[in-house]
């Protein structure tokens, strides 16, 4: 039998452990045996109560570092805990998707392909790499020196981009330099991102990012048809998302809203960094180089 080890990196603005958060972790301890939950956040002791159960170390602790830096900080306490060494894999996965199904056909898939390392998807966005919302690293990779001192070296970023731009796209080329072969459960069939494929990734895998029900425009296929599918094949994920997001109607309403929104004025960063401003769709200012940034993680 396999012996994983989860590391569940969180952030929650009001300090809560969301149900949802929960119901995926129940869903990992059915293929995972152990797991780390570092929060980049505080949480009174009755949210981390929440977690009894579910995780053997729960780390509470506002870093500033993001995801990556939370995969840092599970990964020092499962070295010194003993879990990394009592592991065979190492899941790192984060809070921005609900986890939909559950994950034993994914492994069992993954488990008959010859790689050492895989994501649910990759990307081909800036250049070709796996997504770290969901990565699974085989015992050999996890104890290398290179794998260690990648996550030692994070270091706190400005946004969100610059973390992809600096740990999430590089790692699959620096394990790979070290002679690991790397793999995705759901390869990018084109150059737009997996994740805006809600549907293919059901017909897939087992998560859907928090952001298709949240960003207008971010969803290339239908939201509503989303929601309804998940509603017939898995009650607790629908109960889930309509616990945070809203029902249905509210989410459709929503995301409208915020299409009309978005038509009337856009402030938006390109992907080196200037900024374009639209009214009805029209730049009417830009400030730096005007390439679109289009990373949508």
């Amino acid at each position: 039998m396999t012996r994983r080890l989860v590391l569940f990196a969180s952030f929650d603005k009001d300090g809560l452990v969301r149900d949802y958060v929960v119901s995926y972790l129940r869903k990992l301890k059915a293929v995972a045996e152990r797991v780390v939950f570092v929060a980049d956040n505080t949480a009174e002791q009755t949210e981390q109560a929440k977690l009894n159960g579910l995780a053997d170390i729960a780390i509470f602790q506002p870093h500033g570092e993001y995801d990556f830096g939370s995969y840092k900080r599970g990964l020092a306490a499962a070295r010194e805990s003993g879990l990394l060494n009592a592991c065979d894999e190492l899941i790192l996965c984060n809070d921005s998707c609900f986890a939909v199904g559950g994950f034993e056909r994914a492994f069992a898939e993954m488990g008959k392909r010859d790689c050492d390392f895989w994501a649910m998807t990759s990307n081909r966005e800036v250049e070709p790499h796996l997504q770290s919302y969901f990565l699974v690293f085989k015992k050999p990779v996890f104890e290398n020196a290179a794998f260690a001192a990648f996550f030692d070296a994070v270091k706190k970023q400005k946004n969100v981009r610059d973390v992809v731009l600096n740990y999430e796209i590089p790692l699959q080329n620096v394990l790979e330099k070290q002679g690991f072969k790397g793999d995705a459960l759901l390869p990018a069939k084109t150059e737009d991102n997996p994740i805006m494929y809600p549907l293919d990734m059901l017909d897939g895998g087992f998560l859907v990012k928090r952001k298709v029900f949240e960003l207008a425009g971010f969803s290339r296929q239908s939201v509503r048809k989303t929601l309804a599918r998940i509603e017939r094949t898995d009650k607790q994920a629908f109960a889930d998302i309509t616990d945070y997001c809203g029902t249905p109607r509210a989410v459709l309403r929503k995301l409208r809203f915020k299409a009309f929104c978005n038509f009337l004025f856009r402030k938006k960063k390109t992907r080196s960094g200037g900024v374009i401003v639209k009214v009805c769709k029209i730049p009417v200012w830009a400030s730096g180089p005007s390439s679109d940034c289009g990373r949508g993680q």
